[in-house]
């Protein structure tokens, strides 16, 4: 009963409420280097991922703590990568043939994936929850012209932030 009418008054905050300027601007610079992050080179990828690890040292947050949460997602990607594009041998044995090309494409979408992980960590840590309820309610809010039920996604999203503890 307390979730529904927490629920109830979520969508009405919605309903009346606008958007804080800082987050907005946050959240926009987030999705920014999101977009960066799908087409730069491996310096650049370097670069980010040090600026990464400077903030976090500076507002002492654990990066590293991300970063074996997906250890093994990462360990895959290079893996494939390493054994998989073709290029100038590195190292040959049997079947098994690592390329210059596919360790340098390996690293660079390791750390590709690392920083698009550490940018979101870091918008969940500086906006508040109800700024990304609002905000993917707001974004989905013209689907409601197709029959989406807009308190229903207001609900459901609730309870996975809720369910999420995020």
């Amino acid at each position: 009963i307390i979730k529904v009418v927490l629920i109830m008054n979520l969508i009405r905050m919605i309903k009346n409420s606008r958007f804080i300027m800082h987050h907005s601007l946050i959240f926009f610079l987030g999705l920014l280097l999101l977009i960066i992050l799908a087409s730069v080179n491996l310096t650049i990828n370097v670069i980010i991922f040090s600026i990464f690890l400077f903030i976090s040292i500076f507002l002492k947050i654990s990066v590293f703590q991300l970063i074996n949460k997906i250890r093994y997602f990462i360990l895959a990607l290079l893996v494939i990568y390493l054994l998989s594009t073709p290029g100038e041998i590195l190292f040959y044995y049997s079947f098994i043939s690592v390329t210059k090309e596919g360790f340098y494409l390996g690293i660079n979408n390791a750390l590709r994936i690392i920083n698009t992980f550490l940018t979101v960590m870091f918008l969940m840590k500086f906006i508040p929850k109800k700024f990304f309820i609002e905000f993917i309610i707001k974004i989905c809010y013209p689907l409601k012209f197709f029959g989406l039920n807009i308190d229903n996604l207001t609900s459901r999203i609730f309870l996975i932030f809720d369910y999420l503890d995020i």
